[in-house]
């Protein structure tokens, strides 16, 4: 293996965090802790990869000393239960209006690969369900744009440093409700405003 500071390709689950239930972060953690990178690392990808601990992975605007949630299924449970999901005897998890958890993975181009379903199978372990949807990537787009998704896999070439106007288009809450701006994971935090 040969390691350089020279930005690298990178992939990443989006969750729609506008609406519910990926609108509460205790099931957006809880999700992070059923995608579990390291099995993903070792098995699929022959230890050839590392986990991204920042969005600027071995730049210098690169954070090594973020923490990732590890895969843990006790803590994902949980986080579900405090917030109102629970495994019942059939074993699908659901709510107290009896609504089963499910997200549907919206995806272009290529059907689920091996690690969308290591993903799959472990949110059925705890009784959430995943349903592909394997669109064209006009419709893949027109649903970005509109807020009608839950998760997409989001693949990105080459990183380069950050420039802030692109940052506050993803990032920024300004963003968070506009049709067809980039900020289509709905993020609205002070925090980010701050910051940007």
């Amino acid at each position: 293996k040969f390691y350089t500071e020279a930005p690298i390709g990178t992939s990443r689950l989006a969750l729609n965090s506008k609406y519910p239930p990926l609108d509460d972060v205790r099931v957006r953690k809880a999700l992070q802790h059923l995608y579990d990178r390291e099995t993903m690392i070792e098995k699929l990808f022959f230890n050839e990869y590392e986990p991204l601990t920042s969005y600027y992975q071995g730049e210098i605007y690169g954070n090594p000393n973020n923490k990732l949630l590890p895969y843990d299924e006790v803590g994902a449970v949980k986080l579900l239960e405090e917030a109102g999901w629970k495994v019942g005897a059939d074993g699908i998890a659901r709510n107290a209006k009896g609504e089963p958890l499910q997200f549907e993975f919206l995806e272009t181009g290529d059907a689920p690969g091996r690690a969308e379903a290591v993903f799959e199978r472990n949110l059925a372990k705890i009784g959430i369900t995943l349903k592909h949807r394997l669109v064209d990537f006009s419709l893949f787009r027109k649903r970005m744009e509109t807020f009608d998704f839950d998760m997409v896999m989001i693949k990105i070439g080459d990183f380069t440093l950050p420039e802030p106007a692109e940052l506050k288009s993803q990032y920024g809450s300004a963003n968070a409700d506009v049709q067809g701006a980039d900020n289509y994971r709905g993020v609205k935090s002070r925090a980010i405003d701050h910051v940007l």
